[in-house]
């Protein structure tokens, strides 16, 4: 929760003093509804004030089933020739949708609550499901920019090409669990890109210049073995390190 509170912060912050009344989508009127354009003295709050919407784009990956495969299943029974049932690629286990994204409404709500963070303004986000995919998530991106979005959180997976385009529009765009790791290296390119967590490159990076500080020789690696942390333990293994010995314990 403190780590969506403080990238969201520092975030629409940086959002909130790049708009201009041009750029803001809506208005907030004396009863509670948004309306598009410059607002009349008429609908103003009574404090002679506008409020200004950021609109941020969530995307997020949550794993589904399409329609006729859930049917498919649903309807299935023993012997009845279902063993070739493939599951889609948004029929993951791996994805963090559906673990983080209560922490994103609740940062929303108390931001929203507390109008000394972001004074004038008002918070509001959209979400797409892009199921861990390259082409959804891009089509994501662009359906909530024509929208209006000024913040982007995600994707998950990949975030090469969204943090470009989000840098073209210079626009602000945070991930929390993104594989790409070439932002790390080119912040010219990817210049309003930020993550929430290091990629695994720069995890290894840190770890062996540890190793080399403290002469340590010998380290055992702890993991979990899923997307994460397989993706960690396969760093390793290509890292070169020579006399690598591996115990593999199951269980739960």
């Amino acid at each position: 929760m403190k780590l969506w509170w403080n990238a969201l912060c520092l975030l629409l912050t940086s959002a909130a003093l790049g708009a201009t009344p041009e750029t803001s989508s809506s208005w907030l009127t004396n009863n509670g509804t948004y309306e598009v354009g410059e607002p009349s003295s008429a609908n103003l709050t009574f404090m002679n004030a506008s409020v200004r919407e950021i609109k941020i784009s969530y995307l997020a990956a949550f794993p589904s089933l399409s329609a006729d495969l859930y049917r498919h299943l649903l309807n299935h029974q023993d012997g009845a020739g279902g063993a070739g049932v493939i599951f889609e690629p948004c029929y993951r286990v791996d994805f963090q949708g559906p673990k983080i994204s209560g922490a994103l409404a609740v940062a929303v709500d108390e931001i929203n609550a507390d109008p000394l963070i972001l004074p004038g303004y008002r918070l509001n986000y959209t979400f797409e499901n892009t199921c861990g995919q390259v082409v959804d998530s891009v089509y994501g991106f662009m359906k909530h920019w024509k929208e209006g979005a000024k913040v982007f959180i995600g994707p998950e997976t990949n975030c090469r090409t969204e943090a470009t385009m989000a840098a073209a529009q210079n626009l602000p765009i945070i991930s929390y669990k993104c594989k790409d790791h070439k932002q790390e290296s080119d912040k010219d390119l990817y210049k309003t890109f930020a993550r929430t967590i290091p990629a695994t490159t720069e995890i290894i990076k840190a770890f062996f210049a540890l190793l080399k500080q403290m002469n340590w020789r010998k380290f055992t690696l702890v993991f979990v073995n899923d997307a994460s942390g397989g993706e960690l333990h396969s760093a390793i293994k290509v890292s070169g390190l020579r006399n690598l010995r591996w115990l593999l314990v199951q269980g739960s």
